[in-house]
């Protein structure tokens, strides 16, 4: 095989033949296994072989699977089959005792290269995901439903995830560890959800959940910009607008193909022409950006404010455009955004945030859905980070002492450069009314008033940040945004 998504489909295969054997085959052999005397012949491969072979289509008749599968078959040969098995039979995926996040962990190192070639890379990366879950909070207690529009291959759900299970060790401690599980999977299967358009991603969405042990009979293929009558009606059982306390998406972004169907884009506000951030009657012409239409498909999946239920809230990564651009339609959607919304936090994240897969530059916009009228008086949390983790060419990028030797933490491992768990910890400061600016990163608070008023209501956290000097802000805004700030950088490290 020479395409790398068909080395992960076939490798999902075996994944998912191994968790069926161990939830399903009666007795104490596995049908899932390679014996010594089988791997030496080309015989006994066979025999591994036939045997997962028939496992396979014993999944397939599985109706919780047989959506996933239907019409394929294993492509990988003997050989490969019995390797495979071979490294994976040792391995108890749905025991009790097994480390979740130690096979999230894995799952991720052993699918991942395989989803990085031409498609593009489909891991948002995990600083990212940590930061939105931790400023977010879902709680299992609250029963709190959570949903990513479009979950990839599922990283903002896996950690949402492993973020109420430390909940619920918490909450309910003293309970037994299978006392705790069992909240914890009832939990993920009724109140975690993902849609995902692509049918690969979907399906490393659900088998990532399943190796999880939760939360996979809450993943659907659907495309979910149509009109939620488009889709299936499992989907339309689970996923209805309106409904979900916290949202947190990675939206596509950074293509040139728009979507031009009438019938999806008279569902939306921002694919018709805008005044004041109120729709008119015409739709754009050209269609609309995808990650624009999944803006305010967010906004309408979050629940509206009941009682004394707040409002869903979310997190979205946007490209800066959006936040920054000095077009006037940029322009449009933010008044758009600040008519609907109560604007709860910024952060501008670092140039190579998706390098080396994607230059653009992308911030994460946090947002909570209230009632009309919206509140005038407020303070929204902003912050520039500088550092992510990694480079522009995606290695790791360690903190050093002045002399250029690196910095190492008390378990005498290197430090990681990056500013997004002090942002994290910031931002509960913020709500907490507690001191939480920070100089580096920088971290501070602006006015909703503020930026109402401001000519272009930007809603980047750069513009604002009062390290930065005015100058340079200038310039930024002379080349109307991402392509200043390459000449800022420029600018700033000659004068270094």
């Amino acid at each position: 095989m020479k395409r790398e998504d068909e080395i992960a489909q076939e490798n999902i295969k075996l994944l998912f033949c191994k968790l069926y054997d161990e939830l399903h085959t009666p007795g104490e052999i596995c049908e899932f296994r390679a014996t010594v005397n089988e791997l030496k012949t080309e015989e006994g491969r066979r025999q591994i072989g036939d045997r997962i072979r028939d496992l396979f289509e014993r999944l397939k008749s599985d109706p919780y699977y047989a959506d996933m599968f239907e019409g394929e078959e294993i492509k990988y040969g003997d050989y490969w089959i019995a390797y495979v098995v071979s490294e994976l039979q040792k391995f108890a995926l749905t025991h009790e005792e097994t480390d979740t996040d130690a096979m999230g962990d894995a799952y991720e190192i052993f699918i991942g290269p395989q989803l990085k070639g031409e498609s593009g890379q489909f891991f948002t990366p995990r600083a990212v995901v940590r930061l939105a879950v931790d400023m977010l909070k879902p709680s299992l207690v609250r029963r709190e439903s959570i949903i990513d529009p479009a979950c990839g291959s599922g990283g903002f759900l896996i950690y949402a995830l492993r973020f109420v299970q430390r909940e619920a060790r918490e909450h309910y401690y003293g309970e037994s560890e299978g006392r705790i599980g069992a909240r914890v999977k009832e939990y993920a299967n009724n109140f975690i959800h993902g849609i995902e358009i692509e049918p690969l991603l979907y399906k490393v969405a659900k088998s990532y959940m399943a190796i999880i042990g939760n939360g996979r009979s809450g993943i659907f293929c659907e495309d979910a910009l149509i009109s939620p009558e488009g889709w299936s009606a499992a989907t339309r059982a689970r996923i209805k607008l309106g409904k979900f306390d916290v949202l947190m998406t990675n939206p596509p972004f950074g293509t040139k193909i728009k979507v031009q169907a009438e019938e999806t884009l008279r569902q939306y506000d921002l694919a018709h022409e805008l005044n004041e951030g109120q729709p008119l009657a015409e739709l754009l012409s050209g269609g609309q950006d995808p990650a624009i239409l999944f803006l305010e498909r967010a906004w309408q999946l979050l629940r509206r404010p009941s009682g004394n239920k707040p409002g869903g809230r979310m997190a979205i990564v946007l490209p800066r455009q959006i936040l920054s651009g000095h077009d006037k339609y940029m322009v449009e959607i933010r008044k758009w955004i600040l008519n609907h919304m109560r604007l709860l936090a910024v952060v501008d994240l670092p140039p190579e945030t998706f390098q080396p897969y994607t230059g653009t530059i992308t911030s994460l916009l946090f947002a909570e859905r209230v009632s009309e009228p919206l509140p005038e008086n407020y303070k929204v949390f902003m912050a520039v980070a500088n550092h992510i983790g990694h480079d522009r060419r995606g290695n790791p990028l360690y903190d050093r002492e002045p002399d250029g030797s690196l910095k190492y933490d008390e378990n005498n491992m290197p430090i990681v450069l990056d500013d997004l768990p002090a942002i994290a910890k910031a931002y509960g400061a913020f709500i907490r009314n507690e001191d939480f600016e920070l100089d580096e990163p920088s971290v501070f608070s602006v006015g909703i008033s503020e930026i109402k008023t401001q000519a272009g209501c930007r809603l980047d956290a750069w513009y604002y940040d009062p390290t930065k000097n005015e100058v340079v802000k200038h310039i930024w805004g002379l080349d109307g945004g991402e392509n200043g700030s390459i000449r800022v950088k420029k600018i700033v490290s000659a004068n270094k």
